[in-house]
């Protein structure tokens, strides 16, 4: 797999260095045939490209779309996340050890919770990343300046390293199932392209069991086993689970 960065006559001059400096990727004006994937800087809007034929349109994590604007309208207190998370109370620190492309992260930053989102792929945590600084420049989103952190780092080795002691660790481990992980047909393509899916399930539970002061939630397949040890209480869906660990329990 072969990917550059590409840049145009619109594209913010500052966003094709940070990119450049972070990735050490070389910087295109115009596609190549060799080059499979493309970091497109379009704007101040950071892409992925697919660079072929009948491929689908650029990959953006853009929380400024139609659709997050009715999704955020929709999220109510009542549904399963939110109930593991413990946000009937006050809102929580959360760790998203997973983060992908931040749809449950910015879930949790519009009820009000500080979230440290820490996610291992250099090229998602750009996406992800660009997303979120777009957001809280606009009206609707500044008041949530300040209350994210976005790390490109391991999610245990960092958390050992910095002495991560969060409120709450969540965790969404499905790299294995990542139509879970992506909300269109072109981000599973993307994904499957960009992760390697590995079975780590079982150690982020085990550090993020040892890490939380509160809690600890696991979002799994609706008919998926549980991991060990056995949760305190599952929030049971059609198609997605959600285990919830209290920490003080296990001790």
């Amino acid at each position: 797999m072969q990917i550059a960065i590409l840049k145009s006559a619109i594209s913010d001059d500052r966003l094709v260095r940070a990119v450049h400096d972070f990735t050490q990727l070389p910087i295109h004006s115009s596609l190549q045939s060799e080059i499979s994937y493309y970091l497109r800087v379009e704007g101040r809007r950071l892409q992925v490209l697919i660079n072929r034929v009948g491929a689908p349109l650029p990959i953006e994590v853009d929380f400024l779309s139609g659709e997050w604007e009715f999704k955020v309208k929709t999220l109510g207190k009542n549904q399963m996340i939110f109930k593991a998370i413990g946000l009937d109370k006050t809102p929580p620190q959360i760790v998203d050890a997973t983060a992908g492309f931040g749809q449950d992260t910015f879930s949790f930053l519009s009820k009000g919770c500080k979230v440290t989102a820490i996610e291992e792929n250099p090229y998602i945590y750009l996406l992800l990343k660009n997303g979120l600084e777009l957001a809280v420049e606009t009206k609707k989103w500044s008041h949530l300046a300040g209350k994210f952190t976005v790390i490109n780092a391991e999610a245990i080795q960092y958390m050992k390293e910095n002495k991560i002691k969060p409120d709450v660790i969540y965790l969404d481990p499905m790299y294995s199932e990542i139509s879970d992980k992506a909300k269109s047909k072109k981000e599973m393509e993307f994904l499957k392209e960009f992760l390697k899916p590995r079975d780590n399930s079982q150690s982020l539970l085990d550090f993020a069991l040892v890490s939380a002061r509160e809690r600890v939630i696991i979002k799994r397949p609706a008919q998926a086993p549980s991991l060990n040890p056995k949760p305190t209480h599952s929030f049971q869906g059609r198609s997605t689970r959600y285990d919830m660990y209290i920490t003080s329990n296990l001790t």
